[in-house]
C-alpha cells in the first residue's frame, strides 16, 4: 500500500522518480466500490493476492480489516482480474478543540508485474480531492501508518505537508492527532515514544524477497528516514503518519500528471 504516485515502486537512478518500465503489461483499470457490494468471488480474489505478499496474516485477520472499511479501490486487468487494491474508510474526529476530517486506507497491495502503473494513486486522488471539496472549512488528512518504505514514500514524493518527515520536526497539533488516532484505533500497540504500532501478536509483515531495503535505496533521505524513524519495519512494526489534503496537492497533482505526458510526448 505506498515515490510520486504516478511511478508506484521501483527506484530508478535519478533521486527525483521512482519508476518502472510497465510496457509489456497491459494497463490497469480502477473502481472505486463499497465494501458491502463486493462479491465473494472478489473478495477471495483479494485474499489471495494478498496473502501471496504478507507473512503472518490469517483469512479473518483479512476479513475484519476489510469490513472495518466503507470503500475499496479495485484495480483490473483486461481479464477482469483483481491484480491490486486499496480499502479506505473516513470519518470526523476532533482533537484540541479543532474539527478534522480522517481519511484512513488499510490494507494496500499491487501484483508486482504492475509495479510503477498509475491506477491506484488517480483514483485515490479522486477520493482524495472529493473530500476536499466536501469539507472546505476544516483540515482534510491522510492517517496513514506503513510496514514497508514503498507507502511511506506515497506520502514523501507527493504531499508537501507531512509527518514525520527527514526536513522538518513535527508540530504539537499533528503529534497530537497522530496520538489520538493511533490510541484509538490500535489501542495498546501504539508506541508514543517511537510513533510506531508494536503488535504484541504477528500482524502481518511483507515477505523477504518483497521490497527489500537496500544500501542504494538508503542513499535517498525519505528512505533512510523512514528506516531509521521505523527500524523494526521488517518484523511489521508501522510508521503512523499524517498528510494534509490542501490546496497544493489537489491543485499540483493533476498539473504534475501533464508535465509527465509531455516529457514522455518529446521523448517519442
Amino acid at each position: 500500500m505506498g515515490q510520486k504516485w504516478g511511478d508506484f515502486v521501483e527506484l530508478s537512478n535519478s533521486a527525483n522518480s521512482v519508476s518502472l518500465d510497465n510496457s509489456k503489461f497491459a494497463k490497469l483499470s480502477s473502481v472505486d466500490l463499497s465494501v458491502q457490494s463486493l462479491t465473494e468471488k472478489q473478495v477471495i480474489e483479494m485474499w489471495l493476492l494478498f496473502e501471496s505478499y504478507y507473512d503472518d496474516v490469517t483469512y479473518d485477520k483479512f476479513l475484519n480489516d476489510l469490513y472495518d472499511k466503507s470503500r475499496v479501490i479495485l484495480l483490473l486487468d483486461r481479464q477482469k482480474r483483481i491484480q491490486g487494491f486499496s480499502t479506505i474508510k473516513s470519518f470526523y474526529i476532533e482533537v484540541d478543540g479543532q474539527r478534522a476530517r480522517v481519511i484512513f486506507s488499510g490494507d494496500t497491495i499491487i501484483a508486482q508485474a504492475y509495479w510503477g502503473q498509475t491506477a491506484l494513486q488517480k483514483r485515490f486522488y479522486l477520493y482524495l480531492f472529493k473530500e476536499f471539496i466536501k469539507h472546505p472549512f476544516i483540515p482534510v488528512y491522510w492517517y496513514l501508518i506503513s510496514k514497508g518504505y514503498k507507502t511511506y514514500l506515497l506520502l514523501s514524493r507527493n504531499f508537501n505537508a507531512y509527518w514525520p518527515c527527514h526536513f522538518q520536526d513535527m508540530p504539537s497539533n499533528i503529534k497530537n492527532i497522530i496520538a489520538y488516532l493511533s490510541e484509538r484505533m490500535f489501542a495498546d500497540a501504539w508506541r508514543a515514544e517511537t510513533g510506531t504500532l508494536e503488535f504484541s501478536e504477528q500482524a502481518g509483515k511483507l515477505k523477504q524477497a518483497v521490497a527489500p531495503v537496500t544500501s542504494e535505496l538508503r542513499r535517498f533521505p525519505d528512505i533512510d528516514f523512514f528506516v531509521k524513524t521505523n527500524p523494526k519495519h521488517s518484523v511489521g512494526n508501522e510508521l503512523c503518519c499524517l498528510g494534509l489534503v490542501n490546496a497544493s496537492l489537489v491543485w499540483g497533482y493533476p498539473f504534475k500528471l501533464v508535465k509527465k505526458l509531455v516529457r514522455r510526448l518529446r521523448k517519442t
